[in-house]
């Protein structure tokens, strides 16, 4: 205990000269968002994450605030500030656009959201920007946990619209089932920006189909593809999305009761691996962060790495053991996002090590390739996480703050006896890229910010410090309410109808931006090759 305790202090930010709190909020180390991802992603990209974006929804406290009118009788939106990350979202500092419309309590629920993520300050210079739409019919339930509902999520580049993350969801009742088709897109710099800097470069595609029995479980198909558009692999025979030759193509069926999924990955030539079986509940699941894009590495002024640094450190610090063991030797910062260090032998069950620091015996130097030890699963893992805020010094006394921007939950692997009941049937028809469908929303005229889910902790509202204001009030005296009223301490300003910051009256262009995405449409996800291999 001594030990690990001295350990903590030394690699801690107070033990350092590192003061992260007296960096501007606007430099990386700060606006760098975190992203929780899944180990098993080609398995958990099916059940989609509708529980996350309803949990938004209700952060916009739309109950409120539906129906608003103008003065001239036509439709408002409002300013939220949401608390992303309390629902498993990347924290966003900018308040999202919200249009709530609901024509009758037996109605669907329609909401509109947009918002433009720009430097604190300077909302002419948003660099991204991200629309999503939603029709609810039946709100998600413990039986049926993907509610009745459509939607639609779209978070791209400006001014040149490059798609950087692209989802759709869909869910029917097709007589006593629910059906749920899904198809995400994931430009690799959302993932990795440090070895992906510009858009375009790589991406992922995912589509899925859900057959769910309200109650009891269900069954489905996941389909992934990875496309390389780099030239990296040109004379290779691979081509770019989405119509083109992937670098990579894996079918997952599964299956489902309340407690377990049991599934089976199919590789593009039709092999199928050995039947796998985890524990849904996420809270019997654990953690670690990938090493080559896991992190967030920050030199001394706050700004993220950029290039191959190639930066040895040595190191010492605790392994997840049942022994509390610690390790010491070299480990290599090697990006801004990446940390070269040894990979070991873990248990998916619990993360615990197979022996010491030792790789698993049959698999060695394979990373996340399944073995049974002692009637066990084990892959290799990197041997220990960097803590977050933890502080590392190199031979020059340079120092760099380390954040876990990647972390990755692994579902606890359970033996194949607790999935005896399921059983694996064949692959689903699942939507392509043409399921995308792409909304072309408009800016309502708002006003103040009217819901402010940080309200309780100013600290993490770079943007407004927790501050949110009464909708039929007015608190500049201006004789406009707060709910019209965008700047709402400001008696000489208003309207500002295209969100750049500008008063409309001061505003010599008022036009919106709208993406301009690419959609091939006219292109087929599987023509240059063997769809049926997929199945």
């Amino acid at each position: 205990m001594k030990k690990i305790l001295f350990l903590l202090i030394l690699f801690s930010p107070l033990a350092s000269s590192y003061d992260v709190n007296s960096i501007s909020k606007l430099k990386d180390v700060w606006q760098d968002f975190a992203i929780n991802l899944n180990h098993q992603f080609s398995l958990m990209a099916g059940f989609g994450r509708v529980d996350a974006y309803l949990c938004m929804v209700r952060n916009t406290e739309y109950k409120d605030f539906s129906n608003l009118k103008n003065t001239d009788g036509s439709s408002m939106g409002y300013l939220a500030k949401l608390d992303e990350g309390s629902c498993g979202q990347v924290p966003i500092t900018m308040p999202w656009t919200v249009k709530s419309e609901q024509s009758t309590t037996n109605s669907p629920l329609n909401i509109e959201m947009i918002n433009y993520q720009c430097p604190l300050g300077d909302l002419s210079n948003c660099l991204t920007m991200i629309n999503a739409k939603m029709s609810l019919v039946e709100e998600d339930t413990a039986s049926n946990p993907y509610g009745i509902l459509t939607f639609d999520y779209f978070y791209g580049s400006r001014p040149d619209s490059n798609p950087l993350y692209l989802a759709t969801y869909e869910s029917k009742k097709v007589n006593d089932k629910i059906e749920f088709d899904s198809a995400i897109f994931v430009d690799a710099l959302v993932i990795n920006p440090s070895v992906y800097p510009s858009a375009g470069q790589q991406s992922e595609f995912y589509s899925a189909k859900i057959i769910h029995t309200p109650g009891a479980g269900g069954e489905g198909t996941v389909k992934t593809l990875n496309h390389r558009n780099d030239g990296a692999y040109e004379g290779l025979g691979y081509q770019s999305y989405p119509d083109g030759n992937p670098t990579s193509l894996r079918t997952t069926n599964f299956v489902y009761d309340n407690d377990h999924v049991l599934y089976r990955h199919i590789d593009r030539s039709g092999t199928a691996t050995d039947d796998r079986c985890i524990d849904k509940k996420k809270t019997n699941g654990w953690n670690y962060v990938p090493t080559w894009f896991g992190y967030g590495i920050y030199d001394a002024n706050g700004d993220r790495l950029t290039g191959s640094s190639n930066i040895t450190i040595n190191y010492t610090g605790p392994i997840q053991t049942k022994n509390n063991e610690s390790w010491s030797g070299n480990i290599m910062i090697t990006s801004g996002s990446s940390i070269g260090m040894p990979y070991k032998c873990k248990k998916v069950k619990d993360g615990t090590h197979w022996s010491g620091d030792n790789m698993c015996p049959g698999i060695a130097n394979a990373p996340h390739i399944p073995e049974e030890i002692d009637g066990e699963i084990y892959e290799n893992f990197p041997l220990l996480d960097i803590p977050e805020g933890t502080v590392l010094t190199d031979a020059s006394n340079n120092e760099y703050y380390i954040r876990q921007l990647r972390p990755r939950i692994v579902y606890a692997e359970a033996s194949l006896s607790q999935c005896a009941t399921l059983t694996v049937g064949s692959a689903k028809e699942t939507n392509d890229h043409t399921f995308f469908n792409y909304p072309v929303l408009n800016l309502p005229r708002v006003g103040a910010v009217l819901v402010n889910k940080l309200s309780n902790e100013p600290s993490k509202d770079i943007a407004f410090n927790g501050n949110k204001w009464i909708a039929s009030d007015d608190d500049d005296s201006d004789g406009i309410l707060n709910s019209l009223d965008m700047f709402p301490i400001n008696a000489l300003k208003n309207k500002d109808v295209d969100f750049d910051g500008i008063e409309d009256s001061e505003d010599g262009t008022l036009s919106e931006f709208q993406f301009n995405w690419t959609k091939y449409l006219d292109k087929s996800m599987f023509s240059s090759y063997e769809k049926d291999k997929l199945n």
